[in-house]
């Protein structure tokens, strides 16, 4: 079952095609760019590293591993 498309994700494909609009004009294909306005977005919790995240983080950029060849 698919979810339906949040604000934010529809604000995103919408700035795409306002960047294919914007260059069809500059390459004279169309006469202008309609305005669009961008949905109003909630705003977003972030979830931060806690310090024993940060650390290992650290130490492993220090070390030159990655963590993604284990």
């Amino acid at each position: 079952m698919t979810r339906p498309a949040g604000a934010k994700w529809t604000n995103t494909i919408v700035a795409v095609l306002i960047h294919v609009l914007r260059t069809a004009q500059m390459w004279e294909i169309i006469d202008r760019v309609p305005r669009v306005r961008p949905l109003k977005v909630p705003p977003q919790d972030f979830d931060h590293l806690d310090q024993a995240d940060q650390d290992r983080l650290v130490e492993t950029a220090r070390l030159g591993q990655d963590p993604w060849l284990r």
